[in-house]
């Protein structure tokens, strides 16, 4: 199984992760039941030594249960959980953790991150919205302080430059969403052509060459499956050629895949106020229009 160093030479973390987030807003709890926890199970035991979950997820409880099942010691896996929107609040921020804490039966977290840099309006909802425009209320009494936007100003969205630099500070760079999947229903990387020949070729799934892909590159995968034979798949290695590698950084569409432009913010500062809060409208009555079916 790959690896790779994360920060100090004697801390390793391994290359593949699997991220938690099953639940759209189309699903139901009871749709998904027992799938989170079995697909937790499944990933430890296949060797999967980092589970990325969050609160917005609605399965921490599940994943705490699949790494019980597991059978893997809990100093073994790194956990990693998120804070919410709603959450943002100095108050608030202990006791989102400590439920967190208490949802996956565990004692700690090896990382607790911002689920994103945008504070929503304190609540039950997670999308707090207006009842007459649908938009979503923003808490404009938190300030975020952009730690990350000097990383971003290096690099204009997918280049290598972000990379290098990480490289060069020994920061570790993860790929969220490492297959393709996106919030603006642009064509997936699995679907293309071309890496559906390079699977062929391999006798691959499409899948497994994205993730051989980033691999190579030297970053940290997500992959997301609740499909017990994907997930074992999935963490099985092989290499790419030098060819396979240049064709498939050759098709890169400099578009940002995970960008929620609808919340009516300019999360990385390239579209606009303007844009970003028409989009939020647009959608905002649609989603009005769509309760009222």
């Amino acid at each position: 199984m790959s690896s790779i160093k994360a920060g100090t030479p004697a801390a390793q973390s391994q290359i593949h992760w699997l991220n938690t987030q099953i639940l759209r807003a189309r699903d139901s709890l009871e749709d998904t039941k027992g799938n989170v926890e079995k697909a937790v199970e499944v990933a430890l035991k296949a060797g999967y030594r980092h589970i990325d979950g969050a609160f917005a997820y609605k399965n921490e409880t599940e994943v705490g249960l699949g790494l019980k099942n597991s059978g893997v010691p809990r100093e073994e896996v790194f956990l990693t959980s998120k804070l919410w929107n709603t959450h943002h609040r100095p108050e608030y921020v202990e006791a989102a953790c400590d439920r967190t804490l208490r949802d996956l039966g565990v004692d700690y977290l090896d990382l607790y991150l911002m689920h994103w840099p945008v504070a929503f309006v304190p609540g039950e909802a997670a999308f707090p919205k207006d009842t007459e425009t649908g938009q979503l209320l923003l808490d404009n009494k938190v300030t975020i302080k952009d730690t990350w936007r000097a990383m971003e100003s290096l690099v204009k969205k997918g280049k290598e430059d972000l990379k290098k630099y990480l490289s060069e500070k020994n920061i570790l760079l993860e790929a969220y969403s490492p297959l393709g999947n996106n919030l603006h229903n642009m064509p997936r990387a699995m679907d293309d052509e071309k890496i559906q020949k390079i699977a062929e070729a391999h006798g691959v799934s499409s899948a497994r060459v994205l993730i051989a892909w980033h691999v190579q590159r030297g970053t940290v995968v997500l992959p997301k499956s609740v499909t017990p034979e994907r997930i074992i798949d999935n963490f099985k290695d092989f290499e790419l050629s030098q060819s396979a590698m240049e064709e498939i950084n050759a098709l890169d569409r400099n578009a940002r895949a995970s960008q929620p432009l609808f919340w009516g913010v300019d999360i990385f500062g390239e579209k606009g106020e303007k844009y970003v809060k028409e989009i939020a409208k647009k959608r905002g009555l649609e989603y009005i229009a769509s309760l009222k079916e």
